[in-house]
């Protein structure tokens, strides 16, 4: 769905032999849209020199992003009322419509757990405890190892 921009973006491209950047301010629209895999942010200038800038984001990086700014945040400071405001109504927007979504797993998936994925190659298949030890880990992490009783 297009909607105008609030407020601006920039964006910037570093290749080796290349730089680009960008402006998108309130002459600009947003476009999102979500799929199987991640969602879609379109940022489009309409007037002076058109850009288009388009991003692909998967899920995983999706909440990697959305943790990364919470803790950016946490740690800036004070924002002021009218920001603070809207970002906490788009947060809640959010959670409500993640929450909505839940699909619930496949038969054949259903008695195994899913582990969001770790950078590098895929993890090999472990034990329910392990798997365990590594979700509290992650969500833990000054939690070293579970300790069993």
């Amino acid at each position: 769905m297009k909607h105008p921009i609030t407020d601006k973006a920039q964006v910037s491209i570093d290749f080796p032999e290349k730089f680009y950047v960008g402006s998108f301010g309130r002459d600009s629209t947003l476009d999102v849209s979500a799929d199987d895999q991640g969602i879609h942010i379109n940022l489009e200038r309409q007037v002076g020199k058109k850009r288009r800038v388009g991003f692909h984001v998967h899920y995983y990086l999706l909440a990697d992003l959305l943790q990364s700014i919470g803790e950016a945040l946490n740690s800036y400071g004070e924002i002021d009322e009218p920001h603070r405001s809207a970002l906490v109504d788009a947060t809640q927007t959010l959670t409500k419509a993640v929450k909505a979504r839940h699909r619930k797993p496949q038969e054949s998936h259903s008695s195994s757990m899913t582990c969001r994925p770790t950078a590098g190659p895929a993890p090999p298949m472990v034990s329910e405890v392990a798997r365990t030890d590594l979700l509290i880990r992650r969500q833990f992490p000054y939690v070293s190892r579970l300790v069993s009783v």
